[in-house]
């Protein structure tokens, strides 16, 4: 089974937080992190307030330092045949429902593979002048 999993950065110190994403209401966005808080008398979840613009759902692959690729993340790759200069953003395609990586104007794009190497070089949040000029 595939892991369903999302990252979003914090609305109280912008830290980036990872795990479930819960939206209530429409107006208030969460990540619960999977941990459990035990020492406040009951058991409850750990969750954060994040900000709705910065959540990026996990793709289910990792680059070759073995991190998680999330949406949003700023990649360079190589393929069996090719190796890619530019940097790439790692979005979400609708008409395919999957994940591709892009150039920010859509001109390149290819859907990812889990074959090719990547290497997370940022995010679109953190360092959006890494997709300037390519």
């Amino acid at each position: 089974m595939r892991e369903i999993l999302f990252r979003g950065k914090r609305k109280d110190n912008g830290e980036w937080v990872e795990g479930y994403y819960v939206c209530v209401g429409g107006k208030y966005h969460y990540i619960l992190t999977g941990q459990i808080d035990l020492m406040s008398g009951y058991p409850r979840f750990i969750y954060c307030e994040v900000i709705p613009e910065t959540v990026g759902q996990y793709t289910g692959l990792t680059d070759k330092n073995g991190k998680k690729i999330f949406e949003g993340d700023i990649v360079r790759f190589r393929t069996q045949t090719s190796v890619f200069k530019p940097s790439f953003l790692v979005m979400w395609h609708e008409e395919t429902a999957r994940f591709i990586v892009a150039i920010k104007d859509g001109v390149r794009a290819y859907p990812m593979d889990k074959t090719w190497k990547y290497e997370i070089i940022g995010n679109i949040h953190d360092n959006p002048e890494l997709l300037k000029g390519d």
